[in-house]
């Protein structure tokens, strides 16, 4: 069980890293446009 929650921990983690990245660039596109 600790091993399963372990994983799930890691794959919400690897997740929310994703959209922080995804977030920045998109952040960085709409201020190279202007």
């Amino acid at each position: 069980i600790a091993g399963g929650i372990a994983f799930v921990f890691d794959y919400v983690a690897v997740m929310y890293f994703a959209i922080v990245i995804i977030v920045c660039a998109f952040v960085v596109s709409l201020r190279i446009r202007k």
